[in-house]
């Protein structure tokens, strides 16, 4: 079973008692996605959903649906930025979208965008984006729409790869917003093929190393800067 588990809390939550437990399940996001939601008493409880679901072969949950939720990453052990980038969008959004559908969680990695986000059921990761973007994507992502965030704010659908991840935000932000199932791509042989509705591009995806060194978050040590190019042939 693939995957990736996440820790979530409801951003006006400040206690842990003896309360459920909500878990968020989602999956499909080459047909769009769908989202389960559920409640457990504890985390062996929790286990054992998910290994009776794994040997039942990752169905799609009986009670999935398709409402959005935005997954807004505050992980200040892991990175200081996310915490001081993504509460503000939390407290921003709060009267907005109210408390089902708006989370903090922990890392989403590429911790140097943040503040950075992920939309369910869609899959779609967000970097460097205010509050004002996050609710576009989120109000997108509830027609069934990929956000044109371009390539500085759209990570790409987070089951693909770096270079297909770049592709499909190159043509997202090109051609405008587009359903998961009117959006897909394919690496052949170094080129990147894109199909955003009746439109087909080939494009050359690169990965650049500028040469210069900067930190990748708050108060790490520097690094490589590197980017991906994607240019249509």
């Amino acid at each position: 079973m693939g995957g990736r588990l996440l820790l979530i809390r409801q951003a006006a939550r400040n206690t842990v008692g003896g309360e459920p437990l909500t878990v968020l399940v989602a999956g499909g996001f080459p047909e769009g996605g769908w989202l389960a939601r559920f409640e457990v008493g504890d985390a062996a409880e929790l286990v054992a959903w998910l290994t009776a679901w794994r040997e039942a072969g990752t169905p799609r949950p009986e009670d999935a649906g398709t409402d959005p939720v935005l997954l807004v990453c505050t992980h200040a052990k892991r990175d200081q930025c996310c915490a001081l980038e993504g509460r503000p969008i939390l407290d921003a959004l709060a009267g907005e979208l109210g408390p089902d559908a708006l989370w903090e969680c922990s890392h989403l990695g590429g911790h140097r965008f943040a503040p950075t986000t992920l939309l369910l059921p869609t899959g779609q990761v967000l970097g460097r984006v205010g509050a004002e973007d996050a609710l576009a994507a989120h109000r997108d992502a509830g027609v069934g729409l990929l956000w044109p965030g371009g390539g500085r704010r759209d990570r790409g659908r987070s089951h693909l790869t770096p270079e297909l991840q770049a592709a499909e935000a190159w043509a997202l932000g090109r051609f405008g917003p587009a359903r998961a199932r009117d959006l897909d791509s394919e690496d052949a042989d170094g080129v990147v093929r894109v199909r955003h509705g009746q439109t087909r591009v080939d494009v050359r995806v690169t990965r650049i190393d500028t040469g210069d060194e900067a930190p990748l978050s708050c108060g790490k040590l520097v690094e490589p800067v590197i980017y991906w190019s994607v240019d249509p042939l």
